[in-house]
């Protein structure tokens, strides 16, 4: 049975305003829309190419490696949940607990994975059965990437502290920092170099690294802060305290248990969800080369649309997070309300942008014929994706924020295996219709049974 929450409380919470959602929201969104734009350029860059399976193969490739490391998203997702839940108790220790083991963490398995690359290597060719035009591209691709995971589950847990200690403009900088930088280094090793595939996969690692040295100097000046505060205050007994949470947080293998044990639910969410977006490449893939790779330019106007909407439900997962650790059941209302309208707002505004800037879109990604031809054809169905989508995106900020990450897990599961894949097996003689009916609907879907167990839950509260 749930625990009933207070109206009330002696911390005298405050409900979240808009103002301050946007406080928390627009470093996100600019930060988030900054995340698709080192696939934005990848494609641009290689979509200009002479042939077009350079652009299918990072495509196919960055889908790859995405799948990979953002199966260890919940070093992100439950970072900034639980962070934000410590800070509603005002549980100091628990906030700095949970940002040195989930540093660590992420760094162990970054170098696990790295150690690890030839299995996955080999496992993920001989899964996406890639024609043998695009396999030592794709292998090559992912050979050079896969060196930068100790840096990007590292920014991973470091942004989700940030995010859930309210401070959204650090992730803004490191964000940024990461995705110009692999702008930069994608001109250069791919238009000067002339190193193709490689040479964009060579970019994103470097940006990462970049990233992490921001992230890192962010961290080092937040804990200087600590540290001067409590020698002006002269409390030398705390200062002793704050080295002995450290040396607590590092060696105490059993609260790394239960932080894994906490987030195990949004591994596999996540893990699913990136099996359905691998599925949806890889059936591009087998419609050839040129539907590939025109699906390849669509997607990533879909990978806009998610990091623009999520910067709403980055706002939601802390100041929900806060509310849920303080007990109080109306600021939980009144936030899901909030931040849900200003997403659905901004999902509306998405889609009267790509219905009046079509072409523009189109041209900036390729100029191969036979890609924009194609597409074209399948356009109209990223022009609705931000309305179809937006609520499973606001919905799971909400639930991170409320620690429920096992109903995350269980709809997107009902999502994809009694919506998605039976949908696209009925409408297959539909060919790459068919694939992105699936698709939406399976966005749909998560939203709709997401929204329904919020509903159960907040009766209940």
């Amino acid at each position: 049975m749930t625990k009933p929450l207070s109206n009330s409380s002696s911390l005298q919470p405050i409900e979240p305003n808009h103002k301050q959602i946007w406080s928390l929201a627009w470093p996100m969104i600019i930060s988030n829309l900054s995340i698709p734009m080192v696939g934005i350029v990848d494609t641009a860059i290689l979509g200009h190419l002479d042939s077009p399976e350079y652009l299918a193969a990072v495509a196919t490739g960055a889908s790859l490696i995405t799948f990979l490391f953002w199966s260890f998203g919940f070093l992100r997702m439950g970072m900034s949940g639980l962070t934000a839940n410590a800070l509603g108790r005002r549980n100091n220790e628990g906030v700095l607990t949970l940002l040195i083991q989930g540093a660590t963490l992420a760094l162990v398995l970054g170098v696990i994975l790295v150690l690890g690359r030839a299995l996955f290597l080999a496992l993920s060719v001989y899964a996406m059965n890639l024609p043998s035009n695009l396999s030592d591209l794709v292998r090559s691709y992912c050979d050079i990437r896969i060196y930068s995971a100790p840096f990007v589950l590292l920014n991973y847990a470091l942004i989700g502290w940030f995010i859930g200690r309210q401070n959204t403009k650090i992730p803004l900088l490191i964000l940024i920092t990461t995705n110009v930088s692999n702008a930069l280094f994608d001109w250069w090793f791919v238009i000067e170099l002339g190193l193709s595939s490689d040479g964009a996969a060579l970019a994103s690692v470097l940006g990462e690294v970049t990233g992490s040295i921001i992230a890192i100097i962010a961290i080092g000046l937040a804990l200087k802060k600590i540290r001067a505060k409590l020698d002006e205050h002269g409390k030398s007994r705390e200062q002793k305290k704050h080295w002995q949470i450290i040396y607590s947080a590092l060696t105490n293998w059993k609260s790394y248990a239960t932080f894994l044990n906490v987030n195990r639910f949004l591994f596999v969410r996540t893990a699913v969800l990136l099996l359905v977006i691998v599925f949806f490449v890889k059936q591009g893939v087998q419609q050839g080369t040129v539907v590939a790779a025109a699906n390849a330019v669509l997607m990533q106007l879909v990978g806009v649309i998610s990091y623009g909407l999520d910067g709403f439900a980055h706002a939601a997962e802390a100041l929900i997070g806060k509310a849920q650790g303080q007990n109080h059941r109306r600021s939980i209302i009144v936030g899901c309300q909030r931040t849900g309208l200003w997403a659905i707002a901004t999902a509306a505004g998405f889609t009267a942008f790509f219905l009046l800037f079509k072409s523009p879109l189109l041209t900036l990604f390729s100029d191969i014929p036979e890609v924009l031809h194609t597409a074209s054809i399948f356009y109209g169905w990223v022009v609705f994706m931000p309305l179809i989508s937006v609520w499973g995106y606001q919905l799971d900020g909400i639930f991170i924020g409320l620690g429920k990450a096992q109903s995350m897990q269980n709809t997107i599961l009902v999502s994809a295996l009694a919506v998605f894949l039976p949908i696209w097996w009925v409408t297959h003689p539909l060919g790459n219709h068919g694939l992105w009916l699936a698709f939406a609907c399976f966005n749909g879907a998560r939203g709709i049974s997401l929204f329904w167990v919020l509903t159960r839950y907040l009766r209940g509260i």
